[in-house]
């Protein structure tokens, strides 16, 4: 019987971006030992994204909002998931093309632009990206941004200030890829069932 092993390094996933190599398959991650650290966040936040997408997607699929208009979604994330959140949101907006989804990568001017993780965004380096790109719609910001258990951003900014500022709604995006994509399938269903209502 032959005995199996585990593995004894596990690179964090900026070292995968960094390099620009596609991440560890799912299982190469066993049982996620240093998700604390980050170590496979993403690739475990792309896993339960697509099982909720899938799951729902039969049902939403029929729901076609009328007269083509789309719900215009921002995504504010680090330029190190910037792509990898394309990904995402191409695969969501194929299911429901009743979303424009735009995925914005935010500079670190505050810590500096080697500093490329969602969890260092600050609201003035948002603020400052995104004036005259964005002025519909809903954003969300990752949850990770935001001091623990607390509504304010590591600058002292807070999403009152960011919708203000830019004119747009400003919500906290889950760190969890399940309730992320359900944060998204929801904005769809209520903006459909919006256009649905009979006009006066």
């Amino acid at each position: 019987m032959r005995e199996t092993g585990t593995a004894f390094v596990f690179p964090a996933d900026e070292w995968y971006i960094m390099a620009g190599r596609d991440l560890p398959a799912y299982g190469s991650y066993e049982d996620f030992p240093q998700l604390d650290n980050g170590v496979g966040m993403i690739r475990l936040f792309e896993r339960d994204f697509l099982r909720e997408l899938r799951r729902v997607s039969a049902i939403l699929r029929r729901r076609e909002a009328p007269s083509g208009r789309q719900k215009r979604i921002s995504i504010v994330t680090g330029t190190a998931a910037e792509r990898f959140m394309e990904g995402l949101a191409a695969r969501f907006t194929a299911e429901h093309p009743w979303a424009d989804i735009k995925v914005f990568g935010i500079k670190n001017d505050f810590f500096g632009h080697n500093v490329n993780v969602s969890g260092l965004l600050t609201g003035q380096d948002i603020i400052a990206g995104l004036i005259g790109k964005v002025n519909e719609g809903v954003m969300y910001i990752p949850e990770n941004a935001f001091r623990r258990g607390s509504k304010v951003m590591l600058d002292g900014t807070t999403r009152k200030d960011i919708s203000k500022a830019l004119g747009i709604t400003a919500k906290k995006g889950s760190s969890s890829g399940k309730r992320f994509c359900c944060q998204l399938i929801r904005e769809c269903d209520e903006y459909v069932t919006f256009l649905r209502q009979p006009t006066n």
